[in-house]
């Protein structure tokens, strides 16, 4: 099995840019995201404060750290979709690659015969951070501020720690798996010329 390393994390902020781009095409329509102006508007205060000379105390700190994702929940929301549409959707549809894994000719593979629906969906939740990001909008709006915050911090960690283990067991695994390849039962490979 050969061992796309570099090419996957390369692949990967190819993707990203691309969802970043499509996700912010929706991002200033009123009716998709009511917090937009909101967001920007904090996003120019927070700024403001970082710049200036201002000492903050930590209550303060963590009104704008909420402020800021509240703020962000239909961004967030936006990101989210495009994410479960570009890589889940569009990678199955598509026959195991996304454009950047296409523009590096590596494609996910299925460890069994052919690429099955639930394992892209795994990949994906798990790598793309998915997950995580739907179970921090769900705490943003069931818990309180100083109770979100905890969690939100915890949730960051797990993401960290899941971004080092894949990158650890990627380049140091002989067969170059991350946890969702493990979990999944998925491989990214050089794509074979079709005949």
């Amino acid at each position: 099995m050969n061992r796309p390393v570099y090419k996957r994390l390369f692949a990967y902020a190819i993707d990203m840019l691309i969802v970043a781009i499509i996700a912010s095409l929706f991002l200033d329509i009123p009716i998709i995201n009511p917090y937009f102006d909101k967001y920007i508007e904090l996003s120019e205060s927070m700024m403001q404060f970082i710049s200036g000379n201002e000492t903050l105390t930590m209550d303060t700190i963590n009104q704008l750290q909420y402020d800021f994702v509240y703020y962000s929940f239909y961004t967030s929301i936006i990101v989210i979709v495009v994410k479960i549409i570009y890589f889940i959707l569009f990678q199955y549809f598509n026959k195991g690659q996304t454009i950047g894994k296409a523009l590096l000719k590596i494609q996910l593979v299925s460890d069994r015969r052919k690429l099955k629906f639930y394992q892209v969906l795994l990949s994906s939740l798990i790598v793309c951070n998915i997950i995580t990001g739907i179970i921090n909008l769900i705490c943003l709006r069931l818990l309180n501020m100083n109770t979100y915050i905890q969690v939100s911090n915890i949730i960051n960690y797990i993401e960290i720690f899941i971004v080092i283990a894949n990158v650890m067991l990627i380049t140091f695994r002989k067969d170059a798996k991350g946890v969702h390849d493990l979990l999944s039962n998925t491989s990214v490979v050089y794509k074979e010329k079709e005949k």
